[in-house]
């Protein structure tokens, strides 16, 4: 067992290594921090919910123009509707990026909340903002197009019959495992890809959208030729709560929970994985807000007893986390740390 000081101007956090382990994250502190009530009050988590909601409105309202009017205009829509899907979502994630989260899916924040990035408060937070843009978009969608059309394909709400005549489409259970397959393949990819530091800093910020887009344009093609009669997977619970909200009717209602349930068991797949073996191999420690605040924009020095080796820890800018720099190769199994502030500070 070694200890770990870390030393900074009227802090001092006290830290003590245990044996070996791959644990990767120690939460520790009240249920108000836990739960992230801290959240509810910080004004800019607030504005990150107001950007998604205006960008979720956006996608959900050109999603439901692109499946209506290929439908009318179109032999074969499916090929344009995944391209269009593709090009609309890469556009509006890039734009959205640097104001907001960029989720877009309450099944991508879900799983942000189940593998450590949000907490809980804020992650309802953010998918309250993404329905209500749902909700939006699918209204102004139902006001722009003409009423014949909003009542042939249901608003384009979800559904895994559409109807056709002599078509059969899947039975429930089937859709059920279509849209848990197609939304875990887009939730990996965003983990591994977007929140996978090394990977994003690889790709570079701008491509990352592409990515993401292409992923969102494949599914919808792949999950479209499954079977005659069958939409696809929408891989997005928001996606259909605006229509069945908007629009309404027994149709959309009764399987409203598939895509809701299928994601959200996606989703806590990809955390359980990621959170299982994280892709940057780093210790990850959350820590209390009055540590965040006293470390921000700090880069302090560990000095280790464990062999005489060095540990750098870096606070990253409007992060949760100090990310160690791991040099004991997997040596450390726990940190339980206290820490002592000058009231002045």
């Amino acid at each position: 067992m070694g200890s770990v000081t870390l030393a900074m101007p009227n802090v001092s956090i006290c830290m003590t290594v245990q044996k070996p382990s791959p644990a990767h994250k120690i939460c520790q502190g009240s249920w108000e921090q836990f739960l992230g009530v801290q959240d509810v009050k910080t004004l800019w988590v607030w504005r990150s919910c107001l950007v998604e909601t205006i960008f979720v409105g956006l996608l959900i309202f050109g999603s439901i123009i692109i499946s209506t009017g290929t439908r009318s205009h179109f032999s074969n829509p499916l090929v344009v509707i995944a391209f269009f899907h593709f090009i609309e979502f890469g556009v509006l994630l890039r734009g959205a990026i640097p104001p907001g989260s960029g989720h877009f899916n309450p099944a991508v924040t879900l799983a942000a909340i189940l593998a450590g990035f949000y907490t809980p408060l804020r992650g309802l937070m953010h998918m309250t903002a993404q329905c209500l843009g749902g909700v939006l978009g699918a209204l102004c969608a139902k006001t722009l197009l003409p009423e014949e059309e909003v009542e042939k394909n249901l608003l384009a709400g979800c559904r895994y019959r559409n109807g056709l005549s002599g078509v059969p489409g899947l039975n429930g259970n089937q859709a059920f495992l279509s849209e848990f397959i197609f939304s875990f393949m887009v939730l990996y990819i965003v983990f591994m890809v977007v929140l996978d530091r090394k990977q994003s800093q690889l790709i570079g910020l701008e491509r990352v959208p592409l990515f993401v887009g292409m992923a969102v344009g494949c599914n919808i093609y792949v999950s479209g030729i499954i079977a005659p009669g069958y939409n696809g997977a929408y891989m997005n619970p928001a996606r259909c709560t605006g229509p069945a909200v908007a629009y309404g009717g027994h149709e959309l209602w009764s399987c409203l929970w598939i895509y809701w349930c299928a994601p959200a068991l996606a989703a806590s797949v990809v955390a359980a994985l990621y959170r299982t073996i994280p892709p940057d191999h780093r210790e990850r420690i959350r820590i209390s807000p009055p540590e965040q605040q006293l470390c921000s924009k700090r880069t302090s020095k560990v000095l280790t007893e464990n062999g005489g080796s060095t540990e750098e820890v870096k606070q990253q800018p409007s992060s949760s986390y100090v990310v160690v720099e791991d040099q004991l190769q997997g040596s450390v199994k726990s940190v339980n740390y206290s820490y002592t502030a000058n009231p002045e500070v």
